[in-house]
């Protein structure tokens, strides 16, 4: 009649096991979620004068909780960080959160830096995993398994092969799994998909995993006007709707690699959108093609004078 209560970041697979998965921090609820207490108690342990009264340090606390996607390890160390800098120098920092935020603290190594406490779970993922997971670092807001599989680069593999090596980084804490209208979504918190994409660009990588992301949602240009045309159009605005990150983050790279192509149908299937629901964020990119496509003569230089001036 033994029972055992056990904390890790992936169940054991020991018979009649239960997992019951812990969250990050709430951050949902301002000042009053529970990421942010816990930054206020920290912050008041190393400076006993810290206080939120003013409007400027608590809307820069409540920042960087949800940044640091209320991992608690990682909003400790933030709090931390109150005996010489403010919550907004802080906020201001978060890019290089790996050299910001390091502590003192007794106990295991890898408690006292936020890059020790993920380098320690990355080191024991394998090749597979790691290679995966730094790849995943290239979406923004979000993919799906066909998504995955595009920008894998798992030769010789098929989708069922690569669905293994997400559902074990979902099951080692690394992904997360979103179920919604049958369909599932893949997402990794920022501060984990930072960490992987230092190695991705340490591994010599990036380059083909954006390219592959880039022409990935380029190449998904007749498939959504297929569904727009279709009585699936609803389906064709969620779509984009969902996507719009990933696609933002694959225009920016085609246009900034001189990817003309791919630019080119990333901006002419956002631009289509983007006009029916008055965002004229897509439309800016139609605009930044048109000189480029001109200098080359390029077949799509007349869809995106017309998306420009839409």
């Amino acid at each position: 009649n033994v029972k055992v209560l056990a904390t890790s970041r992936e169940g054991l697979g020991v018979a009649d096991e239960r997992i019951w998965r812990v969250p990050s921090l709430d951050v949902s609820a301002g000042i009053e979620s529970a990421a942010v207490h816990l930054f206020v108690e920290r912050a008041q342990s190393v400076a006993s004068d810290f206080s939120m009264a003013h409007p400027t340090e608590a809307s820069a606390v409540v920042d960087i909780c949800r940044r640091l996607d209320g991992i608690p390890l990682a909003v400790e160390l933030a709090g931390s960080r109150m005996a010489s800098m403010s919550a907004s120098d802080v906020r201001n920092r978060l890019d290089q959160r790996f050299r910001l935020l390091v502590g003192s603290r007794r106990g295991l190594a890898r408690h006292q830096t936020l890059h020790h406490a993920v380098a320690w779970s990355y080191d024991l993922l394998d090749d597979a995993e790691k290679s995966l997971l730094e790849r995943c670092s290239v979406f923004a807001g979000g993919f799906d398994l066909e998504s995955a599989c595009a920008i894998a680069g798992f030769a010789g593999k098929d989708d069922y092969a690569i669905l293994e090596v997400l559902d074990a980084l979902v099951r080692k804490s690394l992904l997360a799994a979103e179920r919604s209208a049958g369909q599932t979504r893949y997402s990794i918190l920022e501060t984990i998909r930072q960490f992987a994409e230092e190695q991705l660009v340490a591994h010599q990588a990036a380059n083909e995993a954006r390219a592959a992301h880039a022409r990935h949602f380029a190449a998904k240009e007749t498939d959504i006007m297929a569904l727009w045309d279709s009585p699936r159009q609803r389906d064709a605005y969620d779509w984009f709707g969902t996507e719009l990150a990933n696609l933002r983050t694959a225009f920016r790279w085609a246009a900034d690699e001189d990817d003309l192509d791919a630019a080119a149908a990333i901006a002419s299937l956002s631009g289509w959108f983007a006009a029916m629901l008055e965002n004229l964020e897509p439309i800016a990119w139609a605009e930044e093609l048109v000189e480029s496509a001109q200098a080359v003569e390029h077949p799509r230089l007349v869809s995106e004078i017309g998306r420009a001036h839409v």
